[in-house]
């Protein structure tokens, strides 16, 4: 039978192992990978900023891990070389969702390094980075020491044994970041056999360290130059090096070309994917060709379907590229839009044809769960330029500039049949291509497309009657009564239904109801001078004319220099026999427009009437 455990039997066991851990911890921390628990900090720390220039706060620890992942004995190109694109981030960061990118290399870089490590290691790195949060970084000191003895033993080797000694010492310099002694012992081991697989991994370094030292011209000089001399995966990583050397001279073309041309040799490879994302990353934040873009980033799903960064790539680059196209759209719009105020039709045209293929892209580069979103912000857009031209238009009609009129009629027609491309259940858009339609004579198909936005909406007030005014131009009163009441129903509080459904009434004969529709407007918005100009003419026709005096005065009031509401009150203060007030009115209609309706004729008949 077993006998019982106490806790002071396994006290000591335990003691022991926790100091057997520290022990481990304190004295053998270079089995423990400092890159990567510089990556992991770098993550962590990425996960509480708020702002973006808060991601500075990571430059040197992301610069520590390059220079470890540099300086590695047994180079891992992908690391380096996503850990040095990663640094780069941190200084081009001027969006969220570049923040986004930046932590989602970061933690695929972390992913592909722990799997290739023990996972005690992995544990002991959590741990260790857990009680320590801070930069990992080599001792100066062990490494002076380190190079002293191997110089000092330098004199035992010859040969390719030599010149690993030398690269060896230059790693170690770089590491000390003095550049000088590391280019100083890589020149010996060249010198001794500029042939060797040593001569040749020592020029690469040297294009490395030229490129830190911001000698990018020089860099890809070398990487130029030595890649016939290199096995496939390094030929591929010098490639890569020279890319990324044009890039940084300023030369993105070149680059991206150099970085397609990597992806295209091996697309199964991750340095390779890396560099294909960089096609897309190059185009989209550098160049600004979306297109291109997203061209690069499809071909690497379609390469690569396996790769990492595709989900990377629909999560945070595309939507990015969708809205950049987007807001180039609307801004080709606008530009559009300005250009026919100004009479440049063809100027325009040349506008909407590109404003049309950005918001194309828009629509195509969009991940399918944002599609609703972006597409219906298109169509909104379209549709609001369309109704400022079906203003416009109809502006200049009312002054009887019909010419000019029909040309921003024909646009208006133009931008809602677009909105309705992108965003067909979009109910205003027919509604406003209805207008447009009545506008341009088209009776039949106007009342189609009106009817199909109140099918569409059919409790959407601004539908309803817009339907009702297209039946209304038609001369077809009984029916556009139908729609603003029931527009009106929808909306009581809409004074402006409410004054268009009086004035329906008033065309219509039936006073009484477009008096109390009239009386609601204005109780609606006290402001609204036509509701009290109409008032003033229907009371007149029901033969109350001071009541119509006080209205019409209310209007003018409002509305200073409204040529209808003088007119009308120099009728009626006619028809109670004030002529002198009469012709005072008729006066200042004739000011504003002489031959306006009888005007000259009640001034004839009042200066009969008084004899002078």
């Amino acid at each position: 039978m077993l006998k019982k455990i106490s806790l002071k039997t396994i006290l000591p066991l335990i003691i022991s192992i926790v100091g057997a851990i520290i022990f481990f911890l304190s004295y053998n921390q270079y089995l423990l990978d400092k890159s990567l628990a510089n990556l992991k900090i770098s993550l962590k720390t990425l996960e509480t900023v708020e702002q973006l220039d808060e991601t500075k706060k990571i430059k040197d620890i992301l610069y520590e891990s390059f220079l470890t992942e540099m300086t590695s004995k047994d180079l891992d190109i992908a690391s380096l070389s996503k850990v040095e694109f990663s640094n780069q981030l941190v200084d081009q960061i001027s969006q969220s969702s570049q923040l986004e990118d930046l932590k989602s290399l970061l933690a695929d870089t972390i992913k592909a390094k722990e799997k290739k490590r023990n996972p005690l290691f992995v544990m002991l790195d959590n741990l260790f980075i857990r009680l320590n949060p801070q930069k990992r970084e080599e001792s100066a000191r062990s490494l002076k020491t380190a190079i002293a003895q191997l110089e000092r033993k330098l004199y035992l080797y010859q040969g390719s044994q030599l010149q690993e000694k030398h690269l060896e010492i230059a790693r170690l310099y770089t590491r000390l970041k003095d550049w000088d002694r590391a280019f100083e012992h890589l020149k010996n081991t060249i010198s001794i056999d500029s042939r060797s697989q040593p001569a040749i991994t020592a020029k690469m370094y040297a294009g490395l360290i030229h490129k830190t030292r911001g000698n990018y011209s020089r860099a890809q000089e070398i990487f130029s130059e030595i890649q016939e001399e290199l096995p496939q995966d390094l030929r591929s990583f010098s490639l890569y090096q020279e890319g990324d050397s044009l890039y940084r001279m300023g030369k993105a073309e070149d680059a991206a070309k150099v970085f397609k041309e990597v992806f295209e040799q091996q697309p199964d490879s991750e340095l390779n994917q890396l560099s294909q994302l960089r096609v897309g990353y190059t185009y989209l934040y550098d160049i600004g060709d979306e297109q291109k873009a997203f061209d690069a980033f499809t071909k690497l799903q379609e390469l690569a379907p396996e790769a990492r960064w595709n989900v990377h790539v629909d999560d945070n680059i595309l939507p990015v590229t969708a809205e950049k196209s987007k807001e180039e759209c609307f801004e080709l719009l606008e530009e559009g839009y300005q250009l026919s105020e100004e009479a440049k039709e063809a100027e325009a045209e040349v506008k909407y044809s590109e404003a049309l293929e950005q918001c194309e892209a828009a629509e195509k580069y969009c991940p399918p769960e944002r599609n609703d979103v972006v597409v219906y912000s298109i169509a909104k857009k379209y549709r609001e330029v369309g109704y400022r031209f079906l203003e416009e238009a109809y502006r200049l009609t009312q002054r009887g500039k019909d010419e000019d009129a029909e040309v921003r009629y024909v646009n208006a027609l133009k931008q809602f049949e677009s909105a309705i491309r992108f965003y067909p259940l979009e109910a205003l858009s027919y509604s406003g291509k209805g207008l447009a339609l009545s506008f341009l004579a088209n009776d039949e198909e106007a009342v189609k497309e009106a009817a199909k936005a109140v099918k569409i909406a059919p409790t959407n007030a601004a539908a309803l009657a817009n339907l009702g005014f297209v039946y209304y131009r038609m001369g077809l009163l009984d029916e556009a009564i139908s729609e603003y009441v029931k527009a009106t129903m929808v909306s009581p509080e809409s004074a402006l239904l409410q004054y268009n459904l009086g004035t329906l009434y008033t065309v219509r004969g039936n006073l009484s109801k477009a008096i109390f529709h009239l009386e609601k407007t204005t109780q609606l918005n006290p402001q609204f001078a036509y509701a009290y100009n109409n008032l003033g003419y229907i009371l007149w026709l029901k033969l109350d004319y001071k009541r119509a005096k006080i209205q019409l005065n209310r209007a003018i009031g409002l509305r200073s220099g409204y040529i209808d509401a003088h007119y009308n009150l120099g009728v009626v203060l006619f028809s109670l026999g004030k002529y002198e007030e009469s012709r005072r009115e008729f006066y200042i209609v004739h000011r504003l427009q002489p031959n306006y309706k009888r005007t000259n004729l009640y001034l004839t008949e009042i200066k009969k009437l008084v004899g002078h």
